[in-house]
This record gives C-alpha cells, structure tokens and sequence, in this order.
C-alpha cells in the first residue's frame, strides 16, 4: 500500500488558493472531513456526498452550497497534508482492481491505518458493517473532535480503581522484578505491555523508526487502565469481534496481572461494558450507537 509524501504547508496553501476555494469552504471542508472520519472511520466520496446533502438539507448552520466535484477536490488536497486524524487514499491503494481519480477516494480514520501505514481493520471494517443507514448527527461539524462519551468516562474510572495482587502476580508466572514495579497498585498507575504488545514494539523498534517506535508505545497509552480503555473503544468502535470476545480480552488480561474482580466487580464491569458497547457511536453502524441503530 503507497501513500504520498505530506506537502509542506506553504505548498498546500498555495494549491488551496489556486483551486479557487472561498474563505468559507477553506473553513468547512477541514472540519466536514475531520467530523466524517470520526463519525464513520471509513467513507467513500459517494457515502460523503450523500452525507452533505441531508445536512445541507436541514439548513445545518456552517454548511456552504458547495459542489461534489469541488468535495472531492479539496479530498485530493487533504490527502497531502500532514498531522491530519485520517488518511484519504484512492480506492487502488486499498483495493485489487478498484478504480483511480477524484470521486474514488476513501477516508479512513488513522485508527484504522496503524503506526506504518497497514492494518486488516481497513480490510474486514466494511465487510462488518451491518445494513443500517448512515447515521448523520445534528451539529455534524462538532465530531471533527472526538469526544469521549460518559459511558467511556465511566468505563475509565472503574479500571483506574482496580489494584493488581502480587501473589496473584507471582502465580502467573509473571517475572520478579516487574512484581515489585506493579504489585499492589492501581491500574492508573502503571503501564504493563504483555506478550503480543512486548512482540509488536520491538518489531517497531527492530524495523521502524525511533519516532513510529516512540508513536506506537504512545498509541498504547500512559497507564495500564487507559489502555484498556482504548482497547475496548477501539474494538466496539470497528465490531470485528463480539461483545463477549472483547469483554474476554479485557478480563483475561485483568486476570493476567492479578486484578481479580470479585463477584460484585465483575457484576460492575459487565454492566459499565454493556452500557459502553449500547452507547459508543460505532463505524460498524455507520456511526450509529448500537441501541440507536435504524
């Protein structure tokens, strides 16, 4: 999979100004790409376009006339920009046979792309999503930020209150010198990379370089219950497993560094899981939160 190089900003200022945009699409369209990626994770020019008009239709405040052509051509600019939280690439990047040119461009959301530029998300998401309609907020242009929804908050802090036990530790085989490091603290103040996270950074670390390394350790998170938080987000977020096997990732490695839950945690956790997974806006929905779903 090839992905242009980022333009400097100079460049990309000057592109901007010879396509012709106006002040208030230059605006718009960062914001309307930034909302679609968040909202959807993956969505071609077509889904897009359709998406504008319902809103352009509801008199949505913020939404100029624009074309679907001039869409598109701003999609080709922004495909060239850096730092932004997707990528834009043409459908033959993605895809065998698939064709080539403005109205073929996919965004996708960088949580689906990975640290070098591959992930099978990209690959198994829309053969996941289940045939709903695509669900377009109200105030569309404020999900250009992610936000957090309570549920997730909520989620958050149970973890960050969890403490691991060291002779649990210590039964799983779990090496002296990190017991000391992790034995008997909250989640939320550690950060413990198991097996698959140790194999994956140091293949960023053998293969890559110090700054996709240093972005995937960041990707992790900062404590051990963010982690598993964003985690548990992420894969509600896409549904390429079930709820009962992402909540058994998460528990397994609850287990695993000796956080055992008692009965009446675990009756927590499986109700703060439940309210999480019914309410987390998720691309597998077309952006609907699954209770919601039409």
């Amino acid at each position: 999979m090839t992905y242009p190089a980022p333009l400097q900003p100079q460049t990309i200022a000057r592109r901007i100004e010879k396509a012709g945009f106006s002040e208030t699409e230059k605006q718009f369209f960062p914001a309307f790409l930034a909302a679609a990626a968040n909202t959807y994770g993956m969505i071609d020019m077509d889904e897009l376009w359709e998406v504008y008009k319902v809103l352009r239709n509801h008199n949505e405040p913020g939404f100029p006339v624009i074309s679907k052509a001039k869409l598109c051509a701003y999609a080709g600019l922004a495909r060239r920009m850096a730092d932004m939280p997707y990528r834009i690439y043409q459908a033959s990047e993605l895809y065998r046979e698939a064709p080539t040119g403005p109205e073929a461009q996919i965004i996708v959301h960088h949580e689906l792309i990975g640290i070098n530029g591959y992930s099978l998300d990209i690959s198994a998401l829309p053969d996941q999503r289940r045939p709903y309609s695509i669900y377009v907020p109200t105030e569309f242009l404020q999900c250009s930020v992610l936000h957090r929804i309570p549920a997730e908050l909520e989620f958050h802090t149970f973890l960050d209150r969890l403490r691991t036990n060291s002779e649990i530790l210590q039964a799983n085989g779990i090496d002296p010198e990190q017991i000391k490091q992790i034995g008997g603290r909250r989640l939320n103040n550690f950060l413990y990379l198991n097996a698959d996270e140790q194999k994956e950074l140091q293949l960023y670390t053998d293969f890559y370089s110090p700054q996709e390394a240093d972005a995937y350790q960041q990707s992790i998170g900062r404590s051990e219950s963010e982690k598993l938080t964003r985690r548990t987000v992420h894969m509600l977020r896409t549904g390429l497993e079930t709820r009962e096997e992402i909540a058994n990732h998460i528990l397994n490695e609850l287990d695993e560094i000796g956080a055992h839950l008692s009965d009446y945690r675990f009756m927590i956790f499986g109700d703060l899981f439940e309210d999480l997974a019914d309410k987390l806006p998720s691309w597998a929905y077309w952006g609907w939160p699954p209770k919601d779903a039409q």
